[in-house]
Formats: structure tokens, C-alpha cells, sequence
């Protein structure tokens, strides 16, 4: 089977910028590069979030957007966001450095930024800007090969371009690394946002089942999740199949909360979680 021709050539820039890509925000929000248009730096995903298909490159960039999902200040998150060329090709020139360009067809493609976030802080709301990187891709000290140690080279450019661009901006840029992010936390807030509560199941009885749950865990202390769900299910007050269910969607829902850069495992005790009042607790 042929490769996918990912070459950028003036037609293939030229029809992104009639898709609106890299425009938009929240639902209506579209990448400019989308999962099948570059060769991934890993695994790349497609995620429903917000309305829309998230695209990411690899599982860090994965990684790094779960992360921002999860915290309640943050507002939209633009991944794979394209900077102005003109400025770009302005600041490539002043650093006397080339500026990326497609390797086949040499024309001078849009640098872009892994992530741009809106959030909360405080009474306002600001942008962020974050690029994403193994270590492995930058770090000197590791370079293999003469080769390697060109490429880490061209990769740091291109990285102080993107932080020189957003500077003159006055938008704060970092860059955020496997160091910097856990496979756990990624893990975990996968597990809690995927949870779903089966809808044939009586009226009344999730919203009964999560007060059970939440009251539980309040006053649990050192005893082990599975310990609660086992008593609660000999009690006949809850089945223990819905126990887990329960704990998944009152995180998601941020009314109980843990460490999750800690696994999370039926195994934790009580006292790990922190639990808001059961007068929260609301399905919806």
C-alpha cells in the first residue's frame, strides 16, 4: 500500500487555509495540522472533547492536553496552532536561522505551537502557550550520533522562534517535557472521564448510589475502597459492580478528588480521597 503523500506544496497550504484551519475557537476550533497530515512523533490520537476532534502527535502531546482538560480553570485549549508566517519568517531572519520549510517541496511552511490555553485566573482569562518534547529530542547530552546532535540542534531553533513570537506577544510560553508529565495522571483522567452511568438502571437509583458512595468514602479513614464496596454490597445496600462506577463519575465530576499522579487502584485507602459534601452530588 503507498504512503500518504505528506508533502506541503502552495496547493496544500492554500486549501488548510480555506478549511479554516488553525481559526476558530472552542467547539469551532480546527487544527492546522490534523493526525493523518504529518508522520506522528508517536502515537498520535484523535480525542472527543469540547465538541470537536482534538489532534495530537504523540502520546505526550496526549498527555499534556488531558492534563489542561482536567483542570477546571481552563477554558479552550487550540492545539497544533499556527503562527503568522510573516512574523515567524521575520523572527527566523532576525535569528539568522532557516526558517522550517517542507522537506521535499522547500516552501516555507507555518510553525506552529503545540497547544494555546485559555484560562481562568482570578477575574480574568489569559492565554498560554506550551510546546511539547521528549527529552530525548532535546537534550545534547543524549545525542548518539553526530546526526542526532544536528537535529536536537534545529529542534532548539525552532523552539526559541516559537518562544521569541509568543514574547513579543506577552503571552507566556514553556515548554513542557515527559519530566514534566505523568503516563499515570494521563491514565487516570482518561479512566474518570470515560465513565458512563448505565441509563436502564431504575429512577433514582444513581442519584441514590452516589450519595451511598460519597457519604462512604467521607467516612471510610484507612479503610480500602474495595473494603467500603465489599460492605456495602453485604449490607444489601449497593451492589459492589456499581461501587467503582460511583467513585469514577463524583471525580469526574470533581465532587471527590486524589493525587492522580498516584494509580488509581481499589486498593487506596479512604483517607486518600477528598470528598465535598454529599448536598453536590447531583447526576445530570
Amino acid at each position: 500500500m503507498p504512503k500518504r503523500n505528506r508533502s506541503q506544496t502552495e496547493a496544500v497550504l492554500e486549501n488548510r487555509v480555506r478549511q479554516a484551519r488553525g481559526r476558530g475557537e472552542g467547539a469551532a476550533y480546527k487544527p492546522w495540522l490534523l493526525v493523518h497530515d504529518v508522520a506522528s512523533r508517536g502515537r498520535s490520537s484523535r480525542i472527543l472533547s469540547g465538541g470537536r476532534v482534538v489532534h495530537t502527535l504523540s502520546d505526550w502531546e496526549t498527555a499534556a492536553y488531558r492534563d489542561f482538560q482536567w483542570n477546571p480553570a481552563v477554558e479552550d485549549i487550540q492545539e497544533q496552532y499556527p503562527l503568522p508566517m510573516s512574523e515567524t519568517l521575520r523572527i527566523a531572519a532576525e535569528m539568522k536561522i532557516k526558517h522550517p520549510a517542507d522537506p521535499r517541496s522547500r516552501i516555507p511552511v507555518p510553525v506552529t505551537t503545540d497547544m494555546v490555553i485559555t484560562k481562568r485566573e482570578g477575574t480574568t482569562t489569559v492565554r498560554v502557550a506550551r510546546a511539547v518534547k521528549e527529552t530525548s529530542a532535546i537534550d545534547l547530552a543524549m545525542a548518539r550520533t553526530p546526526r542526532e546532535r544536528v537535529s536536537m540542534k534545529r529542534t532548539l531553533q525552532k523552539l526559541e522562534l516559537e518562544r521569541r513570537y509568543w514574547a513579543e506577544l506577552g503571552v507566556h510560553w514553556d515548554l513542557l517535557t515527559d519530566q514534566h508529565l505523568s503516563k499515570i495522571r494521563k491514565s487516570n483522567i482518561e479512566f474518570m472521564l470515560r465513565v458512563a452511568l448505565d441509563d436502564e438502571r431504575p429512577e433514582g437509583h444513581w442519584s441514590r448510589a452516589l450519595t451511598v458512595v460519597n457519604d462512604a468514602v467521607a467516612a471510610g479513614g484507612d479503610r480500602t475502597l474495595d473494603a467500603i464496596a465489599r460492605a456495602l454490597d453485604a449490607d444489601g445496600v449497593l451492589a459492589r459492580r456499581d461501587f467503582p462506577t460511583c467513585v469514577r463519575w463524583l471525580c469526574a465530576k470533581r465532587v471527590m478528588s486524589f493525587d492522580m499522579d498516584l494509580k488509581f487502584e481499589l486498593s487506596r485507602p479512604a483517607s486518600d480521597f477528598v470528598v465535598s459534601p454529599t448536598d453536590q452530588v447531583e447526576v445530570s
